[in-house]
């Protein structure tokens, strides 16, 4: 993520960062490669370059030198083994591609922000909408992609790849080959690939580098024997070069070398080494365990006040000491010397490896960058410091997602390093709880217990322990919607000091952008009765205490007094979640909030204040700075308004810029809009479409077992039924949505549909009572209806009289029926206006006495009303 840049540390962390997207300068003294100039020119149109060869061939100074001579402007990421997170990994690309597109959309990044799961597919089609919006083409260099080995990252390359724009190119140095299977896109000329025969010098060049860049005029034999040693090997060249440089006799030099690449490499390193003074040597070999070098850490590492110096001069006159930024501050090894340096420290001065690691470990702490110094800490060997860092900064790293990044800390620890050190293993089990890994964050929690039993350990210490397993415990048993356990752990954690958790303290977001809050593993997945029993306990235990999770705890209960019709309710817990919404300054609070405001207004027929409201919503999340997922969001609900006001327009603008489409994977956090673009599907008459979602979405319900989705879920299903006029299916999918709704009590999810549920409900009740159906079921039926009858006048819906006489209160003239039969097939108010030859104004004139004489609101209850009446001309009942 993303770092604040609000003081020196922060600057330096923002520093470094920006060393990893600095495209290398090519030196002025480089040989100029015309060739391989053309050759990658002819990349431009498509798709993948990569550059494939062995280390030291010149990868890096070829892609750049072509860059630089055509003046294309890449997001260039220089790769390193961290780079296997995900969030780090696109984290990185997505400043990369910032620098050179400043108006890139942030969608890709509020994904990560999010904590999303990597997956390939949903990843791929955040990006794949970001790319669209970019003008002219966009290049991203991957450099050292060998240092990439997670799957997920290459298969979310690899699509991106293959269903990106043509206008999005990747180009990828790797020293073996990119694990992609792009077998069609080679047969169709989209991948240009490089070798390292591609990258050799030839003879000719090699005289040329070495008379022009080094200086040195080569006999013909010596040439020769160049050539024959190198074979064009651009590394092996510059370390022959630098050992002339030392020798009387360079024939008789030449002539000497024997063996392979590595072997030469390992040689001529040792060789351009020893020839240097003291003070140069010892400054290569102690640095050499940094990937990264500046000035100050320099100092550090080798306690060398004059390090800073030395590391200038080595700027202006090696070849193998690499720019990072144009700052002239930050450099790195080239790998291949780095390696050779790090081999001879081993050699010469194996004991003091350790100290150097930690010393470079306390650098970065100094300048808290974090990252670098546990690495530096496990690289030393230094497991207590690493587990310090990573512990002091775990709660911190949850909030901003970075899970992979502390999961791969973790695996770095020695077998049985856990089991004595109690508080790494709470952070392992936040981690894996966090994960949906709950077995093994249970079994974490244990290592604790036993720690305690087997240790006498200060009770300050232990006090600290038992409040934050107990909160552990409690949070994964809401996972398991095990309420009681959770209340029992939750009201434990409190009875020792300090009583509330860290990672609670700290304000971790738990609701990392549901709109929902009953819906997601915090409102227990949609288990209402268990929220009931949940909540208001914890406002007792945890009260006074200034814990963010109260204002969630806000937001489920009037999630639940809404759902369950108890309106009066709401008067407290909407201003005092939107009080502690802007209090903790957390949008996943607000939002929800705000539509729980905007849903009562809206069942309460006062849909000028619910306007209001969401546009007093929408200023608080541009003051806010609200990630874009969040303004999605919104832009989501407003889609179910427009639908329920027949804004046919408005839902057809949204459809076609939505950011989600049918073929997105089912995620928490795209839920929302899914089935939003499944209700707009069905708007649209897109029957086919509309239900393959549906279906996908019910699949994907019932497998992470969220109930309050898999009932909204259920209900359009038998909605789109009915309108398909499959009456059969349709109440047969409203009794299972009854039957699981039933013992929660689920009361708005069914009334805010409308009349094509309450007609339902009522065919629903016919066929229950002529099958002597439960008594429970036809009681909970028979509850939900006498709502419906209860509503204020001016926005009730149709009730059970209204529906079993099936008449009209004054018939429709013959226009007005016109108009009705071309609402029932979707047409708009200007559609009919121009086949009726007529203006927008009288069709809205006649649609307002159409509903008036239904008794209807809408277009929606309008076609429900007529069908059931029999007022529509017979249509064909398959889907279209």
């Amino acid at each position: 993520m993303m770092r604040q840049v609000d003081s020196p540390q922060n600057e330096s962390a923002l520093s470094i960062l920006t060393t990893k997207t600095y495209q290398p300068q090519v030196r002025p003294d480089t040989l100029p490669r015309y060739d391989l100039v053309d050759k990658l020119s002819s990349s431009v149109h498509r798709k993948l370059t990569v550059v494939c060869a062995p280390a030291g061939y010149g990868k890096t100074t070829a892609v750049a030198s072509w860059l630089q001579q055509t003046g294309l402007t890449p997001a260039w990421v220089s790769l390193d083994s961290r780079d296997n997170d995900p969030m780090t990994l696109w984290s990185t690309i997505l400043i990369a591609l910032e620098s050179v597109h400043p108006n890139l959309p942030r969608n890709a990044w509020d994904y990560l922000q999010l904590g999303l799961p990597a997956s390939s597919d949903t990843l791929t089609s955040v990006l794949i909408h970001d790319a669209y919006q970019v003008q002219g083409r966009v290049f991203i260099v991957l450099d050292d992609y060998h240092l990439i080995h997670e799957p997920v990252i290459h298969a979310t390359i690899e699509n991106l790849i293959r269903r990106g724009p043509s206008t999005l190119h990747f180009i990828i140095t790797s020293r073996s080959m990119v694990p992609f299977s792009l077998g069609k896109l080679r047969s169709q000329g989209q991948i240009l690939e490089l070798t390292a025969r591609d990258l050799r010098f030839d003879k000719q060049a090699i005289l040329e580098f070495y008379r022009k860049v080094m200086g040195i005029e080569l006999s013909r034999e010596e040439l020769d024997l160049v050539e024959y040693h190198t074979e064009g090997w651009a590394a092996g060249m510059n370390l022959v070069a630098l050992a002339l440089q030392g020798t009387s006799n360079s024939t008789a030099f030449l002539r000497s070398l024997t063996g392979d690449h590595r072997f030469i490499a390992d040689y001529l390193a040792e060789e351009v080494i020893h020839f240097q003074p003291h003070n140069i040597q010892s400054f290569w070999l102690r640095t050499s365990v940094l990937s990264r070098l500046c000035g100050p850490l320099c100092e550090a590492v080798t306690g060398d006040p004059n390090a800073g110096q030395i590391l200038r001069e080595l700027q202006q006159s090696s070849s193998f000491l690499i720019p990072l930024d144009d700052n002239g501050q930050w450099f790195r090894y080239h790998h291949l010397f780095a390696g050779a340096l790090q081999e001879q420290l081993l050699r010469r001065f194996p004991n003091e490896v350790v100290g150097l690691h930690k010393m470079a470990c306390s650098w970065f702490e100094s300048m808290n960058l974090i990252p670098e110094a546990v690495d530096h800490a496990f690289r030393g060997r230094d497991f207590k410091k690493a587990a310090t860092l990573m512990n002091d900064h775990a709660p911190k790293m949850i909030k901003a997602r970075e899970i992979s990044t502390l999961r791969g800390w973790l695996k770095e620890f020695p077998e049985g390093y856990l089991k004595q050190d109690p508080q790494t293993c709470i952070t392992y089990g936040w981690v894996l709880a966090l994960s949906g890994h709950l077995e093994p964050a249970e079994q974490f929690v244990g290592l604790v217990d036993e720690y305690v039993l087997q240790n006498a350990i200060p009770q300050g210490e232990w006090d600290k322990l038992w409040v934050e397993s107990q909160v552990l415990r409690g949070y994964i048993a809401c996972l398991r919607n095990d309420v009681k356990r959770a209340i029992d752990c939750f009201a434990r954690s409190t009875e020792r000091s300090p009583k509330y958790s860290r990672f609670f303290r700290y304000g971790a977001e738990l609701n990392a952008g549901e709109p929902y809050v009953l819906r997601s593993r915090l409102g227990l997945r949609g288990y209402l009765t268990g929220v009931a029993e949940l909540y208001p306990t914890l406002r007792g235990i945890w009260k006074n205490s200034g814990l963010g999770i109260l204002g969630y705890g806000s937001v489920a209960l009037a999630e639940l007094h809404y759902e369950w019709n108890e309106f009066d309710q709401l008067a407290y817990f909407i201003p005092r979640g939107i009080e502690l919404g802007k209090m903790f300054n957390i949008v996943g609070i607000l939002v929800p909030m705000y539509f729980v405001y905007a849903r009562h207004l809206r069942a309460t027929n006062k849909q000028s204040d619910m306007w209001l409201v969401l546009a007093d919503l929408k200023k608080i999340l541009h003051d806010m700075n609200a990630s874009s997922h969040w303004i999605n969001v919104v832009g989501a609900f407003k889609t179910r308004l427009w639908i329920d006001e027949q804004n046919r327009e408005k839902v057809d603008e949204w459809v076609a810029s939505s950011p989600v489409t049918m073929e997105d994977e089912c995620y928490a956090i795209k839920e929302f809009e899914l089935i939003t673009l499944a209700r707009a599907l069905l708007y649209q008459g897109r029957l086919i479409d509309a239900v393959t979602l549906l279906v996908r979405l019910e699949r994907w319900a019932e497998t992470e077992d969220r109930l309050g989705s898999l009932i909204e879920i259920l209900i359009l299903q038998s909605i789109l039924y009915r309108q398909r006029g499959d009456l059969t299916e349709a109440l047969a999918i409203m009794e299972r949505a009854v039957s699981i709704a039933l013992p929660h009590k689920y009361q708005r999810t069914f009334l805010d549909e409308g009349a094509p549920v309450v007609e339902l409900l009522h065919s629903l009740l016919e066929q229950e009572r002529d099958s002597q159906s439960t008594t429970e079921l036809l009681t909970y039926v028979q509850m939900l209806l006498s709502v419906v009858n209860m509503e204020p006048s001016s926005s009730s819906l149709p009730t059970s009289p209204t529906h079993q006489s099936g008449a009209l209160i004054e018939p429709l003239t013959k226009r007005e029926n016109t108009t009705l039969q071309m609402l029932s097939k979707g047409h708009t108010n200007a559609e009919i206006a121009a086949i009726l030859g007529i203006s927008v104004g009288t069709v809205k004139g006649y649609t307002h006495h159409i509903f008036g004489k239904l008794g209807v609101r809408n277009r929606t209850e309008a076609v429900a009303k007529a069908k059931s009446m029999n007022l529509l001309k017979p249509t064909s009942s398959t889907f279209h």
